[in-house]
């Protein structure tokens, strides 16, 4: 299951050409999918500050010692060797990623 029933799936990054979800498991599952491209119209600055709005929610509300475990900052030009780590055995064990685009 990608996400569960009623969700929100973000896609992220370029999908490989071909790769398809398949219309009626996305309507039985009554997901919604939306595709969160970096090149996506966007007002400036608005992708840093999503990323600093996180990050102060997280390291505001979870105990110090817990965001070492619980969250990973990966340089953003590391983005697509993270990606394709998600799907295996050597997935990041951290639940949180954050991009930071300013680190590359």
């Amino acid at each position: 299951m990608l996400t569960s029933p009623g969700g929100i799936l973000g896609l992220l990054g370029t999908p490989a050409g071909g790769v398809a979800l398949g219309a009626l498991q996305v309507h039985r599952a009554g997901w919604s999918v939306v595709g969160m491209h970096e090149l996506a119209p966007a007002a400036e600055g608005a992708h840093q500050a999503a990323f600093t709005t996180a990050w102060c929610w997280l390291t505001g509300h979870l105990d110090p010692a817990l965001a070492t475990f619980w969250c990973r900052t990966v340089p953003g030009e590391k983005a697509p060797h993270l990606f394709a780590l998600l799907d295996g055995p050597g997935r990041p064990a951290e639940p949180v990623l954050l991009l930071d685009w300013r680190l590359a």
